[in-house]
């Protein structure tokens, strides 16, 4: 799954009202909505395109990730 395909399935599902930042991690990216202060964001799986819900503290504080603009 491509980034665009990933941000159309956040809001044509209406997963989140609107994307804010985008975080990239080697396998999935998360996604925020900067209107409201969520501790579980939704998140795609690159590989699959499954949907899931982050959680910071399931992951290590070392997994490297890239904050990226809408």
């Amino acid at each position: 799954m491509t980034l665009e395909e990933a941000k159309k399935k956040i809001l044509s599902e209406k997963i989140l009202p609107a994307i804010g930042t985008i975080l990239e991690f080697d396998d999935f990216w998360v996604f925020d909505y900067t209107d409201e202060v969520d501790n579980k964001p939704p998140a795609i799986r690159k590989k699959d395109g499954s949907l899931f819900w982050f959680f910071a503290p399931d992951y290590p504080s070392n997994v490297k990730f890239t904050v990226m603009d809408k």
